[in-house]
């Protein structure tokens, strides 16, 4: 057999002369293959050798197939063909050259036919999965796309109602592209269901090279709006305000921040403890540090102990997390333990010992959830990768509360639900989210800092925090009534800080589903709704009449009779 005819190699200049002759394809349309080129071996598997697909891991995976030169020579053989076969069409595809922006990652086939689909003709209409315009290993791809406005549209589609015999849950999208007429803007709709919905006004919108580079300008991928609405809002917000870091240009990182992990939960499992060997080695608890001479290991805090503002949302007991109840919370002295501690000394050589707190968020993230992106201060500690951790400048740690209260707004959070295509918060979504810029928000410091320091103090475990914002009594007593009220004085500000007038912050709200659910369940009523437009309303009459804002709480945020009367474990820290 030769090797054309095993590879089927098709070069479309040999097959189709005449057509070139005359200048190409007028139009390409296609459904192209969806596949992996790199052989995966429990699928290849999966009927020839169930024992084999079903091993519990690779390396188990790869003695059983090991074993078949022995047991099974002609499936051994067959399973070397084929993989010699996925590699070498992959060696082809990077290195022939002929497809420099498709030829990355793990190629999917898709990858390749939409670049030569693009070159056949003068336009091309395919079906493709989504990630085309979101994916990391698709983004020069797609960002060439935009910057050459051969992007014409992108209807996308969830699989709800079976219009293609594949999981419900995969998303797959009509792609339009031009290969020679420049397009001034490209027509989108996202979460379409059926046909028809491309047509529907409240989906169907228009963006141009500019807005898409505005949105995503490191990446150049596409956002996901439900609808015209979320767009233009949106699009509103992008135009008046930064994303938190530009790469490659000057003074794209206003905040000086930078993004990072600590411990990975796999990779540095060697070094965690439970507290069963810490105890059985001699080691003693005090709080949630076990201490043994000079020597001490820290918490690992994950991301199920902390929510916004919240640093004891979780504490581990009984083999699993639960949730900290609000009596614990009125406890300054309660901690929240973890699952594992690391040693103190390894900590330090990771973070330093420059950094009084940590400020992380949640790395696994759902657009569907109450709350998306999820950001709160900790204490000093051992950190796992799924919480990752803003590294602010010790020259600017004064910076922290007024970045917090901004990226845990409601509107920062709308934008973020506009980003998120999957469950996972990376570090690229983040960057380039909207947030407002560190001198516009250091002119609010005196209204935000007293109620991000009334949040996030109320235990003695965040002194240090409530220190550097120059507050060096007793934590804040936890009152959540108190604590509603501060929040939503918060987001009314930044909703007009963002630009939102009062019907898109109305709207905004209403996009929160799960939050109102929450809500009616507890309270009978969206409150956090009511609460928030009410603050809106009273900081935009305040600005009409020329007057101070004066807040609905007697007294007003961290005044010193609303604080604990607990003692510090470790005895007082003093009073100012």
């Amino acid at each position: 057999m030769s090797l054309s005819d095993e590879y089927q190699f098709l070069h479309l200049h040999i097959v189709f002369p005449d057509v070139y002759a005359a200048g190409g394809f007028d139009a390409v349309v296609g459904n192209p293959p969806w596949g992996r080129i790199k052989l995966q071996e429990k699928k290849w598997f999966a009927h020839r050798s169930p024992e084999i697909a079903a091993a519990s891991n690779k390396a188990a995976r790869a003695r059983l197939i090991e074993d078949l030169k022995i047991q099974d020579p002609r499936l051994y053989h067959e399973f070397r063909v084929a993989k010699r076969h996925a590699e070498r069409t992959s060696a082809l595809i990077r290195r022939s050259g002929r497809y420099p922006l498709s030829a990355k990652g793990d190629i999917n086939t898709y990858q390749i036919f939409a670049d030569l689909m693009r070159a056949a003709g003068q336009r091309a209409g395919m079906i493709v999965p989504s990630g085309i315009a979101s994916d990391n290993q698709t983004k020069d791809f797609f960002n060439d796309l935009v910057t050459t406005r051969s992007l014409v549209s992108l209807y996308d589609f969830e699989n709800r109602r079976k219009l293609f015999p594949i999981d419900s849950r995969y998303k797959f999208c009509l792609l339009t592209i031009s290969g020679r007429e420049p397009i001034d803007s490209a027509r989108f709709v996202f979460f379409a269901h059926e046909v028809g919905d491309i047509n529907d006004r409240e989906k169907n919108f228009s963006l141009t090279p500019e807005d898409l580079m505005l949105f995503n300008p490191n990446t150049r991928t596409a956002p996901t709006f439900r609808t015209r609405r979320d767009a233009e809002i949106t699009t509103g917000i992008y135009r008046r305000v930064p994303v938190l870091i530009r790469e490659g240009v000057p003074d794209g990182n206003p905040w000086q921040v930078k993004l990072s992990t600590m411990y990975h939960m796999s990779n540095d499992s060697g070094l965690f403890r439970t507290r069963d060997q810490l105890e059985n080695d001699g080691w003693v608890l005090h709080g949630n540090h076990f201490v043994r001479g000079d020597d001490r290991y820290l918490p690992l805090y994950v991301l199920a102990m902390v929510h916004q503002y919240d640093h004891r949302w979780a504490t581990f007991e009984n083999g699993s997390f639960r949730l900290v109840t609000d009596a614990e919370k009125q406890d300054a002295t309660f901690v929240a333990m973890p699952r594992y501690w690391v040693p103190a000394d390894e900590t330090s050589q990771r973070i330093g010992d420059d950094r009084p707190y940590l400020l992380g968020w949640r790395d696994v993230a759902r657009s569907t959830d109450a709350r998306t992106f999820i950001m709160s201060p900790h204490p000093w500690s051992g950190v796992g990768n799924k919480l990752p951790q803003f590294v602010i400048p010790p020259e600017s740690l004064n910076d922290a509360a007024t970045l917090t209260a901004a990226m845990n707004s409601f509107a920062c959070d709308f934008i973020t639900r506009q980003k998120l295509g999957g469950t996972t918060m990376n570090f690229f979504y983040v960057k380039q989210f909207a947030v407002l810029d560190p001198d516009l928000l250091s002119r609010h410091r005196p209204f935000i800092e007293p109620r991000i320091v009334e949040l996030c103090y109320t235990a003695w475990d965040m002194a240090h925090l409530a220190t550097s914002f120059g507050w060096n009594g007793s934590p804040f007593r936890w009152n959540s009534c108190r604590r509603a009220i501060i929040r939503a004085e918060i987001d009314a500000l930044m909703f007009r800080l963002y630009g939102l007038d009062r019907p898109n912050v109305d709207y905004v709200m209403d996009t929160f589903d799960a939050l109102r659910t929450d809500d009616l369940k507890q309270w009978g009523e969206y409150r956090t709704k009511r609460l928030v437009l009410d603050r809106y309303d009273a900081m935009a009459e305040a600005e009409r009449r020329d007057q101070s804002y004066k807040t609905l709480l007697d007294p007003e945020p961290a005044h010193r009779s609303v604080v604990t009367t607990d003692q510090s474990p470790e005895g007082s820290i003093g009073d100012a």
